[in-house]
């Protein structure tokens, strides 16, 4: 009876990944897309340099999906160990979404619209070293047509 249950648990699990119904883990991120915490195509990536030795220690990721901007900032380096991720998504009319606490794996923010938008990331050791702090564009914004 036990392994019945546990037969139909993991199918049940299946077919709700399968329909993308199955909840996404990182509250952040729920609601912005099952497997990468963004819906919409990819519309840039940026590499993020650990400035203490120049490994490659994160990547950030915009996506747009027709009405809504979203920024995803995920791990390379210390991938799995808690560390603190600061992402602000930032458009010019002054609204902002930010995700900035310890994490794993990545962290995730959003805005409504597409233009007029900067990012900032920045990465630190769980006792609080900087390893890395980016803004795109350094000054100012980009998409402003």
């Amino acid at each position: 009876m036990r392994r019945l249950r546990r037969t139909a648990a993991i199918a049940a699990t299946a077919v709700l990944s399968a329909a993308g119904l199955l909840a996404y883990a990182n509250p952040a991120a729920a609601g912005y897309g099952a497997g990468y915490g963004c819906a919409g195509r990819l519309v840039h990536s940026f590499s993020h340099y650990d400035s203490r030795d120049g490994e490659l220690a994160a990547r950030s990721y915009v996506y747009w999906d027709g009405t809504d901007t979203c920024a995803r900032l995920v791990k390379v380096k210390y991938r799995g160990l808690p560390t603190t991720l600061h992402l602000d998504i930032c458009t010019a009319a002054g609204e902002c979404g930010n995700d900035w606490d310890q994490y794993r794996y990545q962290a995730v923010a959003a805005v409504d619209g597409d233009r007029c938008l900067s990012l900032e990331v920045a990465g630190f050791t769980a006792d609080e070293q900087e390893i890395y702090h980016d803004r795109l564009p350094s000054s100012g914004y980009a998409h402003c047509d």
